[in-house]
C-alpha cells in the first residue's frame, strides 16, 4: 500500500492544498443535504476517490443515524474480512519452526512478519462516519476539524500494525491457554470466523490521541495540527473526555472479554448452540454498524437455521412449522458436532507416531529448551518458546490421559513417575519464560510521508 500514497503531501495542507480543499467542500455537502440522500451519497463517492488518490484505500461509507445517541464515535475504520481472516488463519495454524507461506504470495519465518504484510497489502477499507458529526446543531465540527479527525483514524487504523499484532497475541495466549481439546476445536475452520470480531472491536475501539506518532501528518503539516487539537477541544467540551487518550489496558480489556466469549461459545457447540445463537442475536440488534452487523449475521448463519429468503422470494410455500426447524437444526448441530469431533481426532494423531504409540519427549529436548530462554528479547521471542513448552506439554499430558486407560494399552512407552517430572520440569520453564524481563514494545506508522513534494 505504502509505495502508491501521494509524494506530495502539500496537497493536504489546510488552505492551500487541493486534495484538502476537495475533502471539506465534500463534507460541507454532506453537512448541508441532511435530507437529501443522492447529494450524501455523491458527496461519500468523492470522498472515496479522494482517499484512493491520497492514500490508494478502496473504501466503502456509510453515515449511521446516531444524532439521537448519547455516545461519541466520530469515524470508525474497519479492514475488509478477507485480510482479517489471513491474519486469523495465522494464529489458529501450526507455524512453529516452519515458514509461513500465505495465499497471496509471500513466505515468512516469523508470524509477526506474515501478519504486517497482510495488514499492510490490504487496501479495501470500510468507513463509519458518526452523523453527529455532520449534524448536530448545538455541536458543530467544521469541514477541517472532521478532515483532520479522519487522517488521525486513517493513520491510528490503518498505517499502524498495533491492532493486528495485539488481536493475534491475545488470541494466541488464549489458545494456549486453553486445554487441547479446546484449542482444536477453537481453531477448526469451522470456527476461524468467530475470530474476526476481535478485529472489528479493536478497529471500533474509540481512541483520539493527543500525543501523535512520529511521522505522523498531522505533525508534518502543522495546521493540520492545528485543527486536530481543535476538534479534540470540542469532543472533551460536547462529549466526553474519557475518548482522548485511552489506556491501552482498557482495549485489552474488551479483547480478553470477547476471546472468553469466543471460547465459552465453542464449548457450548459441543451439546447446543443455545448460548452462541442469543449472545449472537444480542450482539446483532445492539449494533450500529452495518458493517459490524452484517458479520455477525453471516457468521450466526453458519450455525443456525434460517428460512427469511425462502418466505421472501418463494411466498407460495408453506412456511416452516416449529417442529420442522426443530428438526433442521437438531441435524445441523449433529452435522456440527461430526465436524468439530473428526478435527479433535485428526490433531490427536499428530501427538502418535507412525506405530501409533504416544510420541515421547526426551531430557535433552526439556534441557536444550530451557537454555534456549536465554535468547529472549521481545514479546514474539517468549511466544514463540511458550509454544514449544506447550507442544511439549500437550504430548506429555497425553500420555498422562491414557496411561491407565486399557484401551491405549502398549501405547504410552514411559512411566507415570517419568511423564510427572517432565510435566514438572515444562512447567519450571513456562514460569522461567513468564518472568523473562523484556523492553516495552513500541508500535509506530509503517508509512513514511515524505517531507514535502518530491516530483
Amino acid at each position: 500500500m505504502s509505495q502508491h500514497i501521494t509524494q506530495n503531501i502539500n496537497t493536504l495542507v489546510p488552505g492551500s492544498g487541493e486534495e484538502h480543499r476537495f475533502l471539506c467542500e465534500c463534507f460541507d455537502r454532506i453537512k448541508d443535504n441532511q435530507t437529501n440522500p443522492a447529494e450524501c451519497n455523491d458527496a461519500l463517492r468523492c470522498i472515496a476517490n479522494i482517499l484512493n488518490r491520497c492514500f490508494d484505500m478502496q473504501i466503502t461509507t456509510t453515515i449511521l443515524d446516531t444524532v439521537s445517541d448519547q455516545d461519541f464515535f466520530g469515524i470508525n475504520i474497519y479492514p475488509e474480512h478477507r485480510a482479517t481472516r489471513s491474519i486469523v488463519d495465522i494464529a489458529c495454524g501450526d507455524f512453529t519452526g516452519t515458514t509461513i507461506s500465505l495465499p497471496g504470495g509471500g513466505n515468512f519465518e516469523r508470524p509477526k512478519d506474515a501478519i504486517i504484510h497482510c495488514w499492510r497489502q490490504n487496501t479495501e477499507w470500510h468507513i463509519d462516519f458518526d452523523a453527529k458529526l455532520f449534524y448536530d446543531i448545538s455541536h458543530r465540527f467544521t469541514p477541517r476539524e472532521i478532515v483532520a479527525l479522519l487522517i488521525s483514524r486513517i493513520e491510528q487504523i490503518v498505517f499502524s500494525y498495533r491492532i493486528p499484532l495485539t488481536v493475534f497475541k491475545a488470541m494466541k495466549h488464549i489458545l494456549l491457554h486453553s486445554d487441547y481439546r479446546t484449542r482444536t476445536i477453537s481453531s477448526a475452520t469451522l470456527c476461524r470466523n468467530f475470530y474476526m470480531i476481535p478485529f472489528v472491536q479493536c478497529c471500533g475501539f474509540v481512541n483520539y490521541p493527543s500525543t501523535l506518532e512520529d511521522g505522523s501528518l498531522l505533525q508534518l503539516i502543522p495546521e493540520l495540527n492545528k485543527d486536530y487539537m481543535t476538534a479534540l477541544t470540542k469532543l472533551t467540551t460536547y462529549y466526553t473526555s474519557s475518548i482522548i487518550d485511552r489506556p491501552s489496558h482498557e482495549m485489552q480489556k474488551e479483547l480478553s472479554y470477547i476471546l472468553h466469549w469466543i471460547i465459552e461459545s465453542v464449548n457450548d457447540l459441543k451439546y447446543h448452540m443455545g448460548y452462541l445463537k442469543k449472545s449472537l442475536e444480542e450482539q446483532i440488534v445492539a449494533e450500529k454498524s452495518f458493517y459490524v452487523k452484517n458479520l455477525l449475521i453471516s457468521i450466526l448463519k453458519q450455525f443456525s437455521v434460517y428460512h427469511a429468503e425462502q418466505i421472501t422470494t418463494e411466498a407460495w410455500k408453506p412456511k416452516p412449522t416449529k417442529e420442522s426447524m426443530g428438526l433442521e437444526e437438531a441435524m445441523l448441530i449433529d452435522s456440527i458436532q461430526k465436524t468439530l469431533e473428526a478435527a479433535v481426532d485428526l490433531a490427536e494423531t499428530k501427538l502418535l507416531d507412525k506405530l501409533g504409540r504416544c510420541k515421547r519427549i526426551s531430557q535433552e529436548e526439556i534441557d536444550i529448551l530451557r537454555i534456549e530462554i536465554a535468547k529472549i528479547e521481545t514479546v514474539d521471542d517468549k511466544m514463540y518458546y511458550m509454544e514449544k513448552v506447550y507442544d511439549k506439554l500437550t504430548v506429555v499430558n497425553y500420555a498422562l490421559a491414557i496411561i491407565g486407560d486399557k484401551s491405549f494399552k502398549g501405547r504410552v512407552r514411559d512411566t507415570k513417575e517419568k511423564l510427572e517430572r517432565q510435566k514438572e520440569d515444562l512447567m519450571k520453564i513456562r514460569e522461567m519464560i513468564l518472568a523473562k524481563p523484556i523492553g516495552q514494545e513500541r508500535y509506530g506508522l509503517f508509512i513514511k510521508y515524505p517531507a514535502g513534494y518530491e516530483g
